[in-house]
C-alpha cells in the first residue's frame, strides 16, 4: 500500500522541529515513513512512522537489525487509524503492547488537522488486555532519551529512543501539596510543556488537552473547569511567546 501523504509530511515536520532544537547533526535517509537521522551527540535514532497493525515479528526484526548497527529504533503511529480517543476502552493487540513497553507505558501519535501536525504520547491505563486512554502531552522534538532495553520482543537487548517527558504536568499544580510556583510555572506545568518549548509544541499541547477537556467530548463540571484553567494558561504562554 502507498505511504499516505499525511506520513511524509508528519516525518517531515518532525524532522524540522528537530533541527530546530539544535539536536539534529545531520539526516541519513529520508523514505517519508522511515527517517534515519544522526542525533548531535553522534548517535543515530531511526523514527518509523506505522500508518496500520504492524505484525509482531517485523517490530522484533526491525529492532534486532537496528541494535545490531547501533541505531536506536522510535515508532510513532498513526492516530486517526491506530490509536484510540481520549477515554476510550482499547483492547491491546500483541504489536500494540510491544510499542507499550517501548514507549515506557505510552506510545507516540501522529495526526493533521486543517495542515497543523500533532505529536503527542498516550497512555493505555489498566491490567491485561483492556486499557482505557489517556491522551498525554506533546512530543518535545528535540529533548529524546537514548535507552538500552533488556528481554524486549523476545530480544537480548534493544537500543530505544523516547521523547522526554515534562518535568512538570498539570498533576504537580493540582495536588494538595503542590509545590510553590509562579502563576507563569503553573502555566507551563498545565499545559505539560516548559520555558524552552516553542509556539508549535504549546498549541500541540492545547490541541491534547482540549481533546480531554473541551465541553464537547467531556461535560462533566471538572472537565470544565480543566479547559478554563487551560485557556488562560495557554493565552498566558502564548503572550510570554509573542504570539
Amino acid at each position: 500500500m502507498p505511504m499516505r501523504p499525511e506520513t511524509y509530511y508528519a516525518g517531515e515536520v518532525l524532522l524540522n522541529r528537530i533541527r530546530q532544537t539544535g539536536t539534529l547533526l545531520r539526516v541519513l535517509h529520508d523514505g517519508g515513513d522511515i527517517i534515519l537521522w544522526q542525533h548531535a551527540d553522534g548517535q543515530r535514532v531511526s523514527v518509523h512512522l506505522i500508518e496500520s497493525g504492524i505484525p509482531l515479528y517485523e517490530i522484533k526484526k526491525t529492532l534486532d537489525d537496528n541494535t545490531r548497527n547501533g541505531i536506536y529504533t522510535l515508532f510513532m503511529l498513526w492516530a486517526p487509524m491506530m490509536i484510540p480517543d481520549h477515554d476510550k476502552l482499547y483492547r491491546l493487540d500483541d504489536w500494540m503492547e510491544a510499542f507499550l513497553v517501548l514507549g515506557g507505558g505510552r506510545v507516540y501519535g501522529y495526526d493533521i488537522i486543517e495542515s497543523q501536525v500533532y505529536l503527542f504520547s498516550v497512555f493505555l491505563h489498566g491490567e491485561g488486555k483492556l486499557r482505557r486512554a489517556e491522551w498525554g502531552y506533546p512530543v518535545r522534538a528535540g529533548f529524546i532519551d537514548l535507552l538500552t532495553l533488556e528481554g524486549v520482543a523476545g530480544l537480548t537487548q534493544a537500543l530505544v529512543a523516547r521523547f522526554e517527558q515534562p518535568k512538570l504536568t498539570a498533576e504537580d499544580v493540582l495536588r494538595p501539596d503542590a509545590p510553590p510556583m509562579s502563576e507563569l510555572d503553573k502555566a507551563y506545568a498545565l499545559l505539560g510543556v516548559s520555558a524552552q518549548d516553542d509556539a508549535d509544541t504549546v498549541r500541540q499541547a492545547y490541541y491534547v488537552l482540549a481533546r480531554k477537556y473541551h465541553p464537547d467530548a467531556n461535560p462533566s463540571d471538572e472537565a470544565t473547569d480543566m479547559m478554563q484553567r487551560v485557556n488562560a494558561a495557554y493565552a498566558r504562554v502564548m503572550a510570554v511567546l509573542g504570539k
